[in-house]
């Protein structure tokens, strides 16, 4: 009869246990798929700011190359008026020179 008594004792502990075992399992996976995807989400917000970095780097790259074109363009300018103006100077002595 004791025997009998234990035994309807420990069956529903048993159960139990082995309820509280799968809840513990389940509470795991879980744990450790928010983990993995707050992971995954860092791993993102890194490679996008990355990306923006090398976004702003190209950027700057290219205003500079612009702006040193622009600089060369306008040495150019300044070359060609310096020679227009040289040559006005040299043409109109040569006229002025035979009146």
């Amino acid at each position: 009869m004791k025997r009998l008594l234990i035994l309807l004792f420990m069956i529903p502990l048993m159960a139990q246990s082995i309820n509280d075992t799968d809840e513990a399992k389940q509470e795991y996976k879980e744990s450790v798929m928010e983990q993995e995807q707050m992971r995954q989400e860092k791993f993102n917000k890194q490679k996008e700011l990355r990306r923006k970095q090398q976004v702003d780097e190209m950027m700057l790259r290219m205003k500079m190359k612009e702006k040193k074109r622009n600089q060369i363009i306008k040495k150019k300018i300044r070359k060609e008026r310096i020679r227009t103006f040289i040559l006005g100077l040299g043409i109109g002595y040569a006229i002025g020179d035979n009146k």
